[in-house]
């Protein structure tokens, strides 16, 4: 017939025991780690990465990664003063186009990963642009044409 009571309750939200696994939160190198990148700057590459989201189980994902003093950095948090001028060279080490897009900075079209301007496999473009917004969170992403919300077929 239909679901018992008992068995709704493994899917309720307000149920603490439903929810084993920690938050993660950014440290100062890993997964969304705070890479400080006023003072030098920074190389990154999008590759497929291979981490462990859940405890215990691996996740196949085209990442962002990034290396400095000694740190690895996957999908690095970009720490920049305001008034800064933030310089990276981006290398593609994917086996298709892409592109690094900062949302919601304001940054010159020619450095904000255009669709129109794809970085090849195996290249590199250097970005760099002064930090002209006030301190908040923003993020980055690919903005390659036609290939938003791509699903593999």
């Amino acid at each position: 017939m239909g679901m018992s009571f008992a068995a709704y309750d493994s899917l309720n939200p307000t149920n603490l025991h439903n929810f084993n696994n920690p938050l993660h939160l950014a440290g100062e190198e890993g997964v969304m780690g705070v890479l400080h990148s006023s003072d030098a700057s920074v190389r990154f590459t999008a590759h497929k990465e291979s981490v462990e989201v859940v405890p215990g189980k691996r996740s196949e994902l085209w990442a962002y990664a990034a290396e400095q003093n000694g740190k690895t950095y996957v999908n690095p948090t970009f720490r920049v003063r305001a008034g800064a001028n933030f310089s990276a060279e981006f290398t593609n080490d994917l086996e298709e186009e892409t592109t690094v897009h900062w949302h919601g900075l304001h940054v010159d079209w020619r450095m904000d990963g255009h669709p129109f301007r794809p970085v090849a496999p195996g290249t590199s473009f250097r970005c760099s642009f002064p930090v002209q917004n006030r301190g908040s969170t923003y993020w980055y992403h690919p903005h390659p044409h036609g290939r938003t919300g791509y699903l593999p077929g």
